[in-house]
């Protein structure tokens, strides 16, 4: 299961990083495919270590990178050209970046959990 979520994130990925070809719905619906399958990754994925921080923060960090997305989608689909709103596109920018910084933190979590486990091990 985690095999073909990671492969379906890497198929997506390769669908939004061709934005020079690939626009319009298509490539806000794989942008949103890709980020819900990372989701999904990371929620599936347990931790072997248990930490009393990091099992609270993982979901924490995930419900706001999941906000701060779905502020994202609803300000690129409210305004028809958001970037004559100077306002809202700096909002925009912001809480795309925002989500993912805090997407990408839960891969740093987890392998500062992984480091903890080798190192209990070692």
């Amino acid at each position: 299961m985690v095999l073909i979520l990671l492969l379906s994130v890497q198929y997506t990925t390769l669908v939004v990083v061709r934005y020079d070809t690939i626009k319009g719905s298509t490539h806000y619906l794989f942008t949103s495919l890709t980020f819900i399958n990372l989701l999904i990754y990371h929620g599936i994925v347990s931790n072997a270590l248990e930490h009393p921080i990091i099992d609270r923060l993982k979901p924490l960090v995930a419900t706001c990178s999941l906000i701060l997305m779905s502020v994202f989608c609803g300000l690129v689909f409210f305004f028809q050209d958001i970037r004559h709103h100077d306002l809202a596109w700096t909002l925009c920018c912001f809480s795309e970046i925002a989500a993912l910084l805090s997407l990408g933190s839960l891969d740093m979590l987890d392998i500062y959990l992984l480091g903890l486990q080798i190192h209990e091990q070692g």
